[in-house]
């Protein structure tokens, strides 16, 4: 099982997996999809039912997918939105790439993990003192908004920690919850929905439906690969 799921990714990649596996239910008749969905789901919120039992914030959901995610896609889109903008200019008006993005490259920032999506915002925010950005048409701007989108997912971000700490801290049934879920998402789902796009002949789709082996696999990318390429299979599944 995956060491690197905590307490509050369980929600995010549980609700996720809830979320995305909806359009395979009646998809095979080996596979009841709708029992496997609701056993996930399940395991998920007796995760969080013991998490807000140790004096976790109130809203699990606001942390898994609320505050982290909507910020986290905020700044996301932010750097995606400036880089995007620096390549349209020319080097004399500012349009120096390599001074806001490592290489010159945006990178995989699509599948980058909160944390490291804020120590990119930093490398950015740290271009704009560079003479580089002198010239740059509506530096002020982007600065601004890309400080505090930054800001904001580094506040969110402090929640969850603080949140999964004191998590640490729990009862061994928030321990055992969270090893349920483990059981449940990584060699019971994970194994079933295997089997049953094999059966389709749709084996390629399996990231779809679980977004940890998203962001762990496709981390280790170097560059700005197609989006195409992100969708092939791994036959590497979480024990």
């Amino acid at each position: 099982m995956d060491p690197h799921i905590d307490y509050q990714e369980v929600s995010v990649y549980g609700r996720y997996f809830y979320r995305q596996s909806e359009s395979l239910i009646g998809a095979s008749e080996l596979v009841d999809v709708a029992a496997l969905r609701r056993l996930v789901l399940g395991r998920v919120e007796g995760v969080e039912a013991e998490l807000l039992g140790v004096g976790a914030p109130r809203s699990i959901e606001r942390l898994g997918r609320g505050s982290v995610g909507e910020t986290t896609e905020e700044l996301r889109d932010h750097l995606r939105r400036f880089f995007f903008h620096l390549q349209s200019l020319p080097a004399s008006g500012g349009g120096d790439v390599a001074a806001f993005f490592a290489g010159g490259k945006l990178g995989r920032i699509s599948h980058q993990k909160p944390e490291d999506l804020l120590a990119q915002g930093d490398a950015v925010l740290r271009g704009f003192a560079l003479p580089a950005s002198a010239t740059l048409p509506e530096a002020a701007r982007w600065q601004t908004d890309i400080a505090a989108s930054r800001q904001a997912l580094d506040d969110a971000l402090h929640g969850k920690l603080s949140a999964t700490n004191s998590a640490s801290a729990g009862t061994g049934s928030l321990s055992q919850a969270r090893t349920s879920f483990l059981i449940a998402y990584n060699k019971v789902a994970k194994r079933m929905i295997r089997a049953l796009l094999a059966e389709l002949g749709r084996e390629h789709e399996f990231r779809r439906y679980f977004r940890d082996l998203q962001v762990n696999e496709e981390r280790e990318i170097v560059g700005d690969v197609p989006d195409e390429l992100a969708g092939n299979d791994n036959d590497n599944v979480a024990a």
